[in-house]
C-alpha cells in the first residue's frame, strides 16, 4: 500500500507564521509521528491522548524526547473493554510500565481514562516548542500501532503546524480531563492500572509478539 502525504499550500507564499496543514496516509503517519517527537527537547511540552499505543518506534522516540528533557504526559485507554468484551490491558498497559519503569525522575506522566465499558478513542498529539512558539498538532483515524502506521491498514490524519488557537483548544480539553478540573472523573492514576511482577512480564512478552507478527486486533 503506497503512503501518501499532500501538503496544503500556506496561506501566502514565503510566509512561515502561516497555517500548514497536511494530509498524511498509512507510513506518512508513522514519519510525521515520529519526526515530531524527535525535534522536542527541553523547550518541548507534549501531549498524547491514545486508544492504542504499541509501534517500537513511536515508544523509542517518546523515550529518547525525554532523555533530552521534554516534558510528556499521555493519557491512554486501559484496554478493559471492546464493544463489550473485556480485554486483558494490552498493548497499553504493559507499554506505559515500560515508559514509566524507564522514565525514572524524569517529566513523563501517564493517566488512564477512566472508561465504565465504553472506550477513550481518541488518537492525538499535541507538541507546544514555548521557546519558539511553535504548535504541531496530529489528530485522525490511526492507532499508534504497526498495523495502523506502517502501511497495512488504510488510516488517515491531519499534520496541523503553526496553528495555536486550535493547538490551545486541543491543550485546554487535554488538561481539564487530565485534572478532572471541572468536577467529573475523566482520568485515573497510573496506579490505577499499573501491571506489575508475573503479570507485566506475560503481557510485555504476549504484546511485543502480538506487535512483530501483526497477529492481534490493535
Amino acid at each position: 500500500m503506497e503512503r501518501m502525504a499532500i501538503e496544503a499550500i500556506p496561506p501566502e507564499k514565503g510566509d512561515t507564521a502561516g497555517t500548514e496543514v497536511t494530509w498524511i496516509t498509512e507510513g506518512s503517519i508513522a514519519d510525521a509521528i515520529i519526526g515530531a517527537i524527535e525535534k522536542t527537547g527541553p523547550d518541548g511540552e507534549v501531549r498524547i491522548a491514545l486508544f492504542y499505543l504499541a509501534e517500537r518506534q513511536v515508544v523509542k522516540a517518546i523515550k529518547e524526547a525525554v532523555s533530552r528533557g521534554a516534558a510528556v504526559r499521555i493519557i491512554l485507554d486501559a484496554n478493559r473493554d471492546a464493544f463489550g468484551m473485556r480485554k486483558i490491558g494490552i498493548p497499553n498497559r504493559p507499554v506505559a510500565a515500560e515508559l514509566v519503569r524507564l522514565a525514572g525522575d524524569s517529566d513523563l506522566l501517564i493517566r488512564w481514562a477512566d472508561t465504565h465499558g465504553e472506550q477513550f478513542h481518541t488518537k492525538a498529539m499535541s507538541i507546544v516548542h514555548h521557546e519558539t512558539g511553535e504548535t504541531v498538532l496530529i489528530t485522525g483515524s490511526a492507532n499508534w500501532t504497526r498495523r495502523n502506521i506502517r502501511n497495512f491498514n488504510m488510516e488517515a490524519n491531519l499534520l496541523i503546524k503553526r496553528a495555536p488557537e486550535l493547538s490551545n483548544r486541543f491543550n485546554s480539553y487535554f488538561d481539564r480531563i487530565w485534572e478532572n478540573s471541572d468536577g467529573l472523573s475523566h482520568t485515573l492514576p497510573f496506579e490505577a492500572w499499573n501491571e506489575k511482577g508475573f503479570k507485566r512480564i506475560f503481557k510485555t512478552l504476549v504484546y511485543r509478539f502480538q506487535e512483530r507478527l501483526g497477529a492481534a486486533t490493535f
